[in-house]
């Protein structure tokens, strides 16, 4: 169709809940809601219009989902969508009225559910209920938005709200898409070291009876969730209080806490609860601003044994809770297969839940009111969800009435705040109270595991012996509908069809094919209510019935709801080949280059000035790649081509953005020429010709691609970063053209005592002590490279050093390890007191030194480092603090430390959990005396000049980049009482 942008299959989470919705369609789950309460005048005008920007800009919001007659459910992102205004006039109403309306409209909401066909699948109400008294009542499916999208879209509406109620044009950057994510899902599908990783974890797993409470009933109205609260500012205050304790994350207490809480509730002091987690890889590029649904969840298995001392079970819980954070691209579906789960029960049926939102301080400026109150509303579908929400909401335990009853729920939940108020209490505990005591505070815990009443009908006792043959009729026909989608030769009519394979997802396949043989629609929550020929065959024969009674004769179709998993289909993901899983010590088994990967003829060109005609740029969207286009088009005649993910159009635009953000002459964009790859695949992501095409066409290959992350393992990153390598080194081969490869200084491997003099070129092949996955990345690629060097390909090392922002604008790429570091000294308004001296190099000035020394034929075969000889230090920024006039002092290294640890804590899913995760070995190096080497740069400077050595690290420069992060709100000078 003409309004059709793209389409691609929904990730397996929101597939999981597209099934589980369908199932039951009248529980409501799955309907996510915001309430905004904002006080002050209101521009309408500028209100919609500016929702309507952010649904333009986000495919996400513009998506409907499609899943009849097709094999796989399906997004189709529309290129317009026009979204509904809705505006209530409630202005006079007394306050209770107000708040019972606002219960009915999304209550009525719930119940109706969204079309998932018909997007935008975010609804938008504006209630007036006084002349500056407002309330946005914000309602979206969870398939194609998550907690974190809900600060994004907030963020983005503020922003865009400023400048138009101000009479500006809103310019927000550009928005990144979702396909990237669904793609990159596609590709790790099946990966046998995760599957063997969670096999492992739940070897010898038993699941307990369905969760079940003794006051367990009917729902109150037609929606069957409630919700019990604690008051959010008291817990957390102690959460905090357990966490620095015992020197965990709250995270980690509220599992624990839970678990606890669960072990005595079952009777079983194995248990396990879903946790679900933010899922943004850092290998998808802006991940941190997609909309969309990334998530994942995942069983925590927590042991409870009563001899352990609390502070060592804590300690327990949190590696548990680390260890499978690592492992998230396996859907729940999956584990549960791998950890052979009877057909019919579930892995886990609780789940803890953080809501990572990280909303923005909605203060619509002088043109609009301000917040002054937040709700939100989520529904699982499983029985039991203890959601710990951001900022000062309430801690809310959700239950499905129908399995656990209201008393029960709010036994639970104050069950689990004992927990907590014991864990916090430092006097009791000294290192030596064991878990055994903590069972003591519980009190009177509910059991969940009462029998159901209505369970314990066999299928047998209806449908007779499993291998009886269907009978004639509409059981041959739906026997022949389930034979071919199980792939089973033939079926009795009584065999369990949940032990042959059915899932969640190839249930809507079956009801679609019931529907176009049988010509009746077959609710998918009956099929596995009824998991038998002649039990399926009985509910046709009853809804074809009803389709063929008068209008006004009784209806006889089941209802109910199942709780079978969704399981998820994909092919195998592409992966490097023979990626390392162990040490260090094991990377030089890998540095391997297939055979075919050398220099075409003995006869071949003299080495060659650079960059002077066709260029293959890789990473152009990133920071310095897109520093190096802006130097390549600003100092060289080249044609540059770039390697980019996702659609060429898309690409163009991301590229240009990164380009105009780097200062780079937007003039010159028509030497610029955009290639859809990947560098994780075969061929550079590329079909064979174009592959060969290209490879003709290009005199160089400056390779600036690669995943910067210095959490996930080394597996992880080997993909883009070492066989991506491979990949630009078989082109260069084909066509003959020099290779400049962007490498890193991180290839010399961690701090030493009193630090160490590196010297540039060529390493050793022993490594070095490579602390991290990317370090150990880094390393493997350059000894590839220097495999294609022997094997006669011209090829150049340019080895970086840590990047900072802009050295003329200021411009620092937001969200970086160094620049939290900042964020963190003017947010606690504290600089630490050490003279250690960091490696800093301003992107701008280190791309300027790659394009020269790289147009120089004199490079080639050589290693070079660019890195800064002047250092940053903090005296020097605490003197450009002081010069901007942001009030921090000089602390000792520890207590500032612990400061961090307290903006870690107060957030656990924020980014300062990650700077902190990154810091801390910094810090114990600190502690140990160890420093960061120097790095020799003479050869550098020799070819492309004093840009290779860096500019003077001072408070000026420093300044410059403060002012920036400041412009964009990226640091907020910690108030005067909080210092």
């Amino acid at each position: 169709m003409i309004d059709v942008e793209d389409i691609y299959e929904l990730a397996p989470v929101p597939r999981g809940m597209l099934v589980h919705g369908l199932r039951a369609p009248q529980d409501g789950a799955y309907v996510e809601q915001t309430l905004l309460r904002l006080a002050g005048p209101l521009d309408g005008a500028a209100f919609w219009d500016a929702w309507q920007l952010v649904v333009d800009r986000h495919p996400s919001l513009r998506t409907g989902v499609h899943w009849r007659d097709v094999r796989v459910p399906v997004q189709v992102v529309r290129r317009g969508v026009v979204l509904p205004h809705e505006e209530l006039d409630w202005r006079g109403a007394p306050p209770a009225e107000v708040e019972r309306r606002l219960r009915d409209l999304l209550d009525t909401e719930r119940r109706a559910g969204l079309d998932l066909e018909r997007p935008p699948l975010l609804r938008v109400a504006l209630v007036h209920h006084g002349d500056d008294a407002h309330v946005v009542a914000l309602r979206m499916s969870h398939l194609v938005v998550d907690g974190w999208s809900v600060g994004v879209l907030c963020g983005e509406f503020v922003a865009a709200y400023r400048a138009l109620a101000a009479g500006r044009v809103p310019v927000l950057p550009p928005a990144p898409p979702l396909r990237p994510y669904v793609e990159r899902w596609a590709r790790r599908a099946g990966d046998p070291d995760e599957l063997a990783f969670w096999r492992a974890e739940t070897a010898g797993w038993v699941p307990p009876p369905p969760v079940r409470s003794a006051d367990a009933g009917e729902a109150a109205g037609d929606l069957p969730h409630g919700l019990v609260e604690v008051d959010a500012g008291a817990v957390a205050e102690r959460l905090d209080r357990a966490a620095r304790r015992a020197r965990v994350s709250r995270h980690s207490v509220v599992q624990a806490s839970w678990s606890l809480v669960l072990a005595a509730a079952t009777g079983r002091d194995d248990v396990a609860a879903g946790t679900t987690f933010a899922h943004r890889p850092a290998d998808v590029s802006g991940v941190e601003g997609v909309v969309g649904c990334l998530l994942a969840t995942v069983p925590v298995r927590v042991h409870v044994s009563d001899d352990a001392p609390v502070d060592d079970w804590l300690a327990g819980v949190q590696a548990t809770v680390q260890r499978v954070r690592d492992h998230l691209d396996v859907p729940l579906a999956d584990v549960q297969r791998v950890a052979g789960t009877p057909a019919g029960a579930e892995l886990v049926e609780t789940l803890v839940e953080h809501m990572n939102v990280p909303l923005p301080a909605v203060d619509l400026g002088a043109h609009g009111p301000r917040l002054v109150g937040v709700a939100m509303d989520s529904r699982p579908h499983v029985p039991l969800s203890l959601v710990v929400p951001p900022g000062d909401l309430p801690l809310r335990l959700v239950h499905d009435t129908r399995r656990v009853g209201a008393g029960a729920a709010r036994a639970l939940l104050e069950a689990t705040v004992r927990v907590v108020d014991a864990l916090a209490d430092a006097g009791a505990h000294d290192g030596r109270v064991t878990v055994a005591a903590l069972r003591g505070l519980l009190g009177d815990v509910p059991d969940l595991t009462v029998p159901d009443p209505a369970a314990g009908s066999s299928a047998d006792a209806v449908d007779g012996p499993p291998e009886a043959a269907p009978r004639a009729g509409t059981e041959t026909e739906v026997a022949a509908v389930l034979a071919e989608l199980l792939d089973q030769p033939a079926l009795g009519r009584g065999q369990d069809l949940l032990e042959l394979g059915l899932h969640s997802l190839l249930g809507t396949r079956v009801v679609n094919r019931l529907a176009r043989r049988l010509g009746v629609d077959v609710p998918l929550r009956v099929l596995f209510e009824r998991p038998t020929v002649a039990g399926l065959a009985r509910t046709v024969d009853a809804l074809l019935a009803a389709a063929a009674a008068p209008a006004d004769a009784p209806a006889g179709a089941a209802g109910g709801s199942g709780t079978a998993p969704a399981r998820t289909s994909g092919h195998r993901a592409d992966r490097a080949p023979d990626q390392p899983h162990g040490p260090a010590s094991d990377l030089t088994a890998h540095v391997r280059l297939d055979d075919d990967v050398r220099r075409a003829a003995a006869g071949a060109a003299d080495p060659r000035p650079g960059f002077r005609g066709g260029v293959l740029l890789t990473g152009a969207t990133g920071t310095v790649g897109a520093a190096l286009l802006a130097a390549l088009l600003r100092g060289t005649p080249a044609h540059v081509v770039c390697l980019v993910r996702g659609r060429a159009d898309a690409g163009r635009e991301r590229v240009l953005a990164a380009l105009a953000a780097s200062g780079g002459d937007e003039d010159a964009a028509d030497r610029v020429e955009v290639v859809s790859g990947n560098l994780a695949r075969p061929l550079l992501g590329l079909d064979e010709e174009t592959f060969r095409t290209l490879a003709r066409r290009v005199d160089d290959v400056l390779h600036a691609g690669a995943s910067v992350n210095f959490l996930p393992p080394y597996r992880r990153l080997a993909p883009t970063n070492v066989q991506g390598v491979v990949e630009v080194l078989r082109l260069a081969a084909l066509g003959g053209a020099r290779v400049h490869h962007v490498s890193s200084t991180a290839v010399h491997g961690g701090w030493q005592p009193g630090g160490a003099d590196h010297p540039e070129g060529r390493l050793g092949p022993v490594p070095p002590g490579l602390e991290n996955g990317y370090e150990q990345s880094k390393w493997v690629a350059e000894q590839v490279v220097g495999l294609a060097h022997d094997r006669g390909l011209p090829v150049t090392v340019h080895r970086l050093g840590r990047m900072a922002g802009d050295s003329v604008t200021g411009r620092w790429k937001l969200g970086d390890v160094l620049s939290q570091v900042l964020r963190a000294c003017v947010a606690l308004g504290e600089v630490p007191d050490t003279e250690a001296e960091i490696d800093l190099m301003p992107v701008d000035v280190a791309a300027r030194a790659v394009v020269a020394a790289g147009a120089s034929a004199a490079s080639t075969g050589r290693w070079l480092t660019v890195a800064s000889r002047s250092r940053f230090t903090f005296p020097v920024l605490a003197e450009a603090l002081g010069d901007l006039g942001v009030p921090a002092r000089t602390v000792p290294l520890d207590p500032w430390a612990g400061g961090l640890r307290r903006l870690a804590a107060d957030d656990p899913g924020s980014t300062w959990a990650m700077v902190l995760a990154v810091l801390e070995p910094w810090l114990a190096d600190l502690h140990a005396g160890r420093r960061e080497g120097r790095y020799a740069t003479d050869e550098a400077v020799r070819l492309a000049g004093p840009d290779a050595a860096g500019v003077p690290v001072d408070a000026e420069l420093v300044g410059r980049y403060l002012r920036h992060l400041a412009d964009a709100g990226f640091v907020t000078p910690a108030p005067a009482g909080a210092r």
